[in-house]
């Protein structure tokens, strides 16, 4: 059941827009399975969760991904950096929907309206980047780890009950490229190991902008582009990355 602020559950539409939203939800779980056998670590597969769920959910403008381990929530990754506050209040306050999401295993379905007197400091955040509503969905991570896929939307009207089923399909299918991954990277790491780890998301990053300047494309569609091409030469995206701001910046590889 969704967990919404006093809203009754509307039906799913009994459209063709329904058929054809699950397709793509179906079509960005395929995406993310091949994007995760092309990472080379936890956070790369994460920040895919990401970027596809953005093509699950029509409505999700910005989608970012929670971790927490313990007491520490942290954003493990995000579509649009600019928006990290959207994240961080929650943290600070320990309150808010993608908090309530993990903590509870229930999807969680907001208008900014009615985050404003649930949670204040949230709704703070979501106003000054003129957000419409929120919808987060739990993620089972594994070693005592829980977390959550959220999206944001910027129209008015903020998500729908429709929104939340595609959100907690692809979550479904999210959660076992996940537990995947875990086998292949393992479930403990070195400090020196999440060091490397946020290096090499930043060069990620950076060859996404690239990417995007040059082809016009939005991050979504750079990081397919670094995925796809990575298959083809059969590298790892962030060793590809890598390549492409060495290119750029004109250093030497490796230097």
């Amino acid at each position: 059941m969704t967990e919404a602020a006093d809203r009754s559950a509307t039906p799913l539409p009994a459209t063709s827009w329904w058929f054809e939203a699950l397709s793509d939800t179906t079509r960005a779980i395929t995406a993310l399975t091949r994007a995760a056998a092309g990472a080379g670590d936890l956070d790369e597969v994460l920040q895919a969760v990401g970027e596809h769920a953005v093509t699950s959910v029509p409505a999700a403008d910005i989608v970012s991904v929670t971790v927490i381990d313990g007491a520490e929530a942290v954003t493990a990754a995000i579509t649009d950096r600019d928006f990290l506050d959207l994240d961080r209040h929650q943290y600070a306050s320990g309150e808010g929907p993608c908090l309530v999401a993990a903590r509870t295993g229930r999807v969680v379905r907001a208008t900014l309206a009615e985050a404003t007197g649930r949670w204040p400091s949230f709704a703070d955040a979501g106003r000054a980047a003129h957000l419409g509503g929120v919808l987060s969905a739990p993620l089972s991570l594994g070693g005592g780890r829980t977390g959550s896929v959220n999206c944001f939307g910027f129209a008015a009207e903020g998500f729908g009950e429709a929104d939340a089923h595609l959100l907690r399909v692809y979550t479904a299918g999210a959660e076992a490229v996940v537990h995947g991954a875990l086998r292949d990277f393992g479930h403990v790491r070195s400090a020196a190991q999440v060091t490397e780890a946020l290096e090499r998301r930043c060069v990620i990053e950076q060859a996404k902008g690239v990417l995007m300047a040059v082809h016009a494309v939005d991050s979504k569609g750079a990081f397919e582009l670094l995925v796809a091409r990575s298959q083809e030469e059969n590298t790892k995206v962030w060793l590809l990355a890598r390549q492409l701001v060495d290119q750029v910046s004109g250093n030497r590889p490796g230097r």
